[in-house]
Formats: C-alpha cells, sequence, structure tokens
C-alpha cells in the first residue's frame, strides 16, 4: 500500500499508539510543555483521561510575557511573519502603517484571514487522532515561545 494512502497512515498512527497501552488509569494529564509521555498520549488516546492546562505560575507567566512582547513589536510597526505581514508566498508583504490602533486591527485581520488554511477538506480524521493532535499542539504551546494568547490555549482543553 502506498505510503502517502490516508488510511495507511492512520493505521500505523493508531498502531504505534496502541504499542505503549497499559492497565492503569490516569484521572487528568496537565500538559506544561515538558512532560507529555508516550504513556499519557495513549491515555488521551483511548479518551480515559481528562486533559487540562498546568496552573504552574511560571509557565503562564511565560507565556503571557511571550504573547505581550509580540504584541508590543505589532504595535511599534515591527513586521511579525503572519502576524503583521502574509504569510506563505506573501511573506514579504508588511502591514506596519497607521496607528497602533490601526496596526493591532490589521494584525487582527491578517490573522483573521489564515483561518482557511486551518480547515479543509478530505477524509474524516479519526476522532482519537484528533484529540491526541490537539493535546500535542497544546503542550508544545505551553512551552511559551510561540506568542500565542493564553486564552487561546485553554480553547484546546
Amino acid at each position: 500500500m502506498p505510503v502517502n494512502n490516508f488510511k495507511y497512515q492512520s493505521q500505523k498512527l493508531l498502531d504505534c499508539v496502541h504499542s505503549f497501552s497499559h492497565k492503569d488509569k490516569k484521572e487528568e494529564i496537565f500538559l506544561d510543555g515538558e512532560n507529555l509521555s508516550f504513556k499519557d498520549m495513549n491515555h488521551i488516546f483511548e479518551n480515559e483521561t481528562k486533559v487540562s492546562l498546568t496552573q504552574d505560575q511560571k509557565i503562564l507567566a511565560r507565556i503571557k510575557h511571550c504573547y505581550e512582547h509580540m504584541i508590543k513589536q505589532v504595535e511599534n510597526g515591527v513586521p511579525v511573519y503572519g502576524v503583521n505581514t502574509g504569510y506563505g508566498g506573501q511573506a514579504s508583504l508588511v502591514v506596519n502603517e497607521g496607528t497602533k490602533e490601526q496596526r493591532l486591527a490589521m494584525a487582527q485581520k491578517i490573522s483573521d484571514s489564515i483561518v482557511h488554511v486551518d480547515v479543509s477538506t478530505g477524509p474524516v480524521v479519526p476522532k482519537a487522532i484528533t484529540r491526541l493532535a490537539i493535546a500535542i499542539r497544546a503542550n508544545m504551546l505551553m512551552k511559551g515561545v510561540s506568542a500565542v494568547c493564553p486564552e487561546d490555549i485553554y480553547k484546546f482543553c
């Protein structure tokens, strides 16, 4: 079967995650950007376990600081890829004219225009794979280096 076949790839992922099966159960997994194990991923994959974000104030402060720093860069007209610039082939388009408020409004419009890239058509991805992918992404964002709005990470869990 070709490697690029969606069903084949999905089954390989399912097989991989199931290879970490275990009998013990966790009530909750806290994502902190560092400690998501294969065992945790299996718990998430099988939908046994509630997924929450850490309440570690140091981590949450780092996420907030990175986001606020990015906002200040936009306010000051500094090009930030995909925020106040185009993306992909349009990355050289920089929108940094006007007042702080106008620059922030334009950055919001650019951000909103990316939504069409986030969703697409194609085969339905099994719920377990979607749940695990979202948890992995949320965990990565908890590192606090992506300049994501802290409230947006909470939407994942």
